[in-house]
């Protein structure tokens, strides 16, 4: 079972406690936390450009040649192949010394006779092609992944989707009597027994807004079984 460090602070403040501290806290007095992995870690070291002028290359017609703008001294000439990528376009850029989670780590590269200083990246080459983006940004198949306009070069993409978090893994054997434990809630009112610390929020007693206007203007559905065609019937008629 995964269970986000950061969700559980949305039950509980555990901003006293390192992610090692809880993970001890539950082993021992628990369930066995097998380990403990960064969220998509990589994406701190891959930077947002923009794309402050771009060339058709002179020996390519596939290839085009981008200088960028990725928040740092000066630009940076990347060449490209990307069918989407345009002038003042904004895309995720992993620069030379970076790792891919695919394995790959980034060097100059000398594309038909230009070098390349780092590489511009679509959603799948970053392994975050599942990840449900927010508003502006737009993923391409054959593309680069687009952010929105204004997003300042420079920034970790890591600080743009605001994906920094620790995932623990728990092992599923040591809470299958506990199915109060299967849920994020559950660890979260777990931790405040083990700390004393109280829930912040509990969805079991959300609030909720019932217009009973509407109830008074539903007709209870007619029930009627014929000749043999089930021995019986049983409903529930649900309100507000």
């Amino acid at each position: 079972m995964k269970i986000s460090f950061r969700w559980l602070n949305d039950f509980i403040d555990l901003s006293d406690y390192s992610t090692g501290q809880i993970s001890d806290l539950l082993t021992m007095k628990t369930c066995e936390v097998e380990g403990i992995e960064e969220f998509l870690p990589h994406l701190s070291k891959i930077k947002v450009a923009r794309v402050e002028k771009l060339e058709p290359h002179p020996d390519a017609d596939k290839l085009k040649v981008c200088t960028v703008n990725n928040g740092g001294t000066g630009y940076v000439q990347i060449v490209t192949g990307a069918p989407n990528v345009k002038e003042k376009g904004v895309y995720p850029m992993a620069e030379i010394g970076v790792t891919l989670p695919n394995g790959v780590t980034m060097q100059k590269a000398k594309l038909r006779g230009l070098d390349s200083f780092g590489m511009l990246c679509s959603d799948s080459e970053l392994g975050i092609e599942e990840y449900i983006f927010p508003e502006g940004f737009e993923s391409n198949e054959k593309g680069l992944l687009t952010l929105p306009p204004e997003t300042e070069p420079g920034m970790y993409l890591s600080q743009v989707l605001d994906t920094n978090d620790s995932i623990f893994d728990i092992d599923n054997k040591s809470i299958t009597h506990r199915p109060d434990l299967w849920s994020h809630f559950g660890f979260a009112r777990e931790l405040a027994a083990l700390t004393g610390k109280p829930l912040q929020y509990n969805p079991l007693e959300a609030k909720f807004s019932i217009d009973k206007s509407v109830d008074s203007q539903i007709e209870p559905p007619l029930l009627k079984i014929e000749k043999d065609s089930a021995i019986a019937y049983c409903g529930a008629q649900l309100t507000g």
